[in-house]
């Protein structure tokens, strides 16, 4: 059972003690009021969203079965200690970047949110605000996680980086643009420095897609087994300076 499964389960279980915890112990739910009641609906919300993910997580593993033994692998890199360390420290600030203004962003809508209901009723206001907090603190949770992942990845050396047609892994971290209505939109090579390749996909949400762009560093002497896999992934991939 891989990670991602594991951690989806987890959530499960904290969603389902959430959805019925207010209902199992009268004396919490009266003490609570209102928010017993929000709390139970972000509860399940949770455990059926955590389950769902646990799924996909389940079936996304046939995909790392294959790059890891090696069938129909586009290419396989690895890096020195002094390229990959040029390219994370990099991409992790980026990333890092664009987390701090997503949850920022997030924790002004919410806020506002807050505020409005507040006017109209204080009750539901108050209910209203002890949710998006909780929801609010679990997107922080997940985003401080991703970030000492990340780090703890870095930390262990190079990883090694396999591509298919239909996925990249690298190291342990899996990306997949076929299946489930993923699709791939883009391949593209940046000529640096440093040298990367640049994969977009996009992934269907609720009601749009979300795009997904992962970058992996272009090892020295493999720059023409990087213009091949991008003309396999996607004929007519484009360069950039």
């Amino acid at each position: 059972m891989s990670t991602g499964v594991r951690v989806c389960l987890f959530l499960t279980l904290i969603g389902a003690v959430l959805t019925f915890a207010p209902f199992i112990a009268a004396d919490v739910l009266k003490a609570l009021g209102d928010a017993g009641f929000a709390l139970a609906f972000v509860g399940a919300v949770m455990a059926l969203t955590a389950f769902i993910c646990a799924f996909v997580f389940h079936s996304r593993d046939r995909f790392r079965r294959e790059l890891v033994s090696g069938r129909g692998l586009l290419a396989r890199w690895n890096y020195t200690a002094g390229e990959w360390k040029t390219f994370s420290q990099g991409e992790r600030k980026r990333q890092a970047d664009m987390r701090r203004l997503l949850l920022g962003i997030t924790a002004a809508l919410m806020a506002l949110a807050t505020v409005i209901t507040y006017a109209i009723d204080r009750g539901a206001g108050v209910a209203t605000g002890i949710v998006l907090l909780v929801v609010w603190l679990l997107c922080w949770l997940v985003s401080w996680a991703t970030s000492r992942a990340r780090a703890r990845r870095d930390r262990a050396g190079p990883p090694e980086v396999r591509i298919s047609a239909s996925a990249l892994l690298i190291g342990t971290e899996l990306h997949v643009w076929r299946g489930w209505g993923n699709t791939l939109e883009e391949c593209e090579l940046y000529e640096g420095p440093p040298k990367q390749l640049s994969i977009t996909y996009s992934s269907p949400n609720r009601h749009s897609r979300t795009s997904t762009d992962v970058v992996v560093p272009i090892p020295s002497g493999k720059e023409g087994e990087a213009v091949e896999v991008c003309r396999r992934l996607q004929p007519g991939g484009r360069r950039r300076d």
